[in-house]
């Protein structure tokens, strides 16, 4: 199947999943005046989840448009060997994650996902490295201090 029709599909039963979801949230019930209640959070991820869609509908608008004012065929190298790195990625991130600890579980997953993703010509290191230590290090600092949530220590703790 064509990215364009991938993206038109994903993007349309996301969207239709946020409205669902959105329109099941309006109906808990609220206990307080306020304008912050237990439907509160579920809306607002609804909100989120359906922004995030109308960009991969555009897209997929947009490339099919592309594709049928141009006449070159679709080729996409490397499918199977990303998906099958990627699995294994994860795999090896869950497994290692308790012993190692998130903090460079996460950090290491995040570059080698990068490099993994990233064609040839667009392989960065240095900017992998800085974002995957500094996404790892944001997450963790708020899934502990603003969450009170503990996450793998690991050989760090």
């Amino acid at each position: 199947m064509r990215t364009g029709y991938k993206d038109l599909i994903s993007g349309g039963a996301l969207l239709s999943l946020a409205v669902l979801m959105f329109w099941a949230a309006s109906r808990i019930p609220r206990v307080l005046a306020l304008g912050i209640d237990s439907g509160f959070v579920p809306r607002l991820l609804a909100i989120c989840l359906g922004g995030t869609c109308v960009p991969i509908v555009y897209r997929g608008i947009r490339e099919l448009s592309q594709r049928r004012s141009s006449s070159s065929p679709d080729v996409q190298r490397g499918g199977g060997f990303l998906i099958l790195a990627t699995f294994l990625l994860v795999a090896l991130y869950i497994g290692l994650l308790e012993k190692i600890g998130f903090l460079l579980m996460t950090s290491v997953y995040l570059f080698s996902q990068f490099v993994i993703l990233a064609g040839r010509e667009h392989r960065r290191p240095v900017i992998f490295v800085v974002v995957a230590i500094s996404v790892s290090v944001a997450i963790y600092y708020t899934f502990v201090n603003v969450f009170s949530l503990m996450l793998p220590a690991g050989i760090l703790g």
